[in-house]
């Protein structure tokens, strides 16, 4: 039994390394570009590090990439300058088509705007960005741009894990370590359970009630059967609003919303 148990535990562990090099050769583009320098390289390592995770873990390009300025051509936007350079630079950068975000921050001029596109359109609604926004909005503006994209991270894979329960999709966690030892610990807990079970060899399992009861000691005047309860399946309806959409400079089409912090 012993035997068995720690060859399952292996077999577990062997798993888990395989998927960690799954992501690593799945993940072609980078997710943090800081042009304007505003983390230090151990801050966009970790960064990074994260949302190549959650990139793979929802199969959608999650990226953060911050610039000194938003190029004057793109002024004859007005205040929609910002959010329609996004869309050419999340194109510039080669993220999926398919589906992926992009936050776009200017330091300089107080912008943040974001580009998604595909099956991000979708999961990543105008209020699901205004919700993301107000996450890490007191954090932008207090200059802790780790801390706030930390949250950014974090609250972009709460926003898909809603979406995907609303829509028979697996949602995605973070901690492939502590999804192993939650494994581990079950495993344990069901072979110590049978150990226990199999000791048990004077406990016989009987079909109806009344097999354990001893002949002669009990008698039923009157049978009555009382509803005890009421088992009753209710599921909520979540409609999610739609994305405003529009064209990049290239012609192709995108999600995505502007702020100021």
């Amino acid at each position: 039994m012993k035997k068995r148990a720690l060859t399952l535990i292996m077999m577990l562990l062997l798993v888990a390394f395989s998927t960690v090099t799954v992501f690593a050769a799945t993940t072609s583009t980078k997710k943090v570009i800081d042009n304007d320098g505003l983390l230090s390289s151990s801050e966009a390592g970790s960064l990074e590090s994260k949302l190549k995770q959650l990139s793979n873990g929802i199969d959608m390009d999650v990226a953060v990439v911050t610039v000194s300025e938003i190029p004057d051509n793109y002024s004859q936007f007005g205040d929609s300058a910002a959010r329609k350079y996004a869309h050419d630079v999340y194109e510039a950068q080669g993220y999926s088509e398919d589906g992926g975000i992009m936050l776009l921050i200017c330091k300089a001029t107080g912008d943040a705007a974001f580009s998604t596109m595909g099956k991000g359109i979708e999961v990543f609604t105008d209020s699901a960005q205004n919700s993301i926004m107000s996450a890490m909005r007191s954090d932008l503006s207090a200059g802790n741009f780790a801390s706030a994209f930390d949250k950014y991270t974090d609250k972009v894979n709460a926003v898909y894990n809603d979406y995907a329960e609303n829509n028979g999709e697996k949602p995605f966690r973070f901690g492939l370590l502590g999804g192993i030892s939650s494994a581990i610990g079950a495993l344990v807990g069901a072979i110590r359970s049978g150990s226990l079970k199999s000791q048990l060899r004077s406990v016989y399992k009987k079909d109806e009630a009344q097999q354990y009861i001893k002949s002669g000691s009990f008698k039923l005047n009157k049978k009555i059967d009382i509803e005890t309860y009421k088992e009753v399946h209710r599921e909520k309806i979540q409609k999610q609003p739609a994305s405003t959409t529009e064209t990049s400079s290239s012609g192709k089409t995108h999600g995505g919303t502007s702020h100021k912090f």
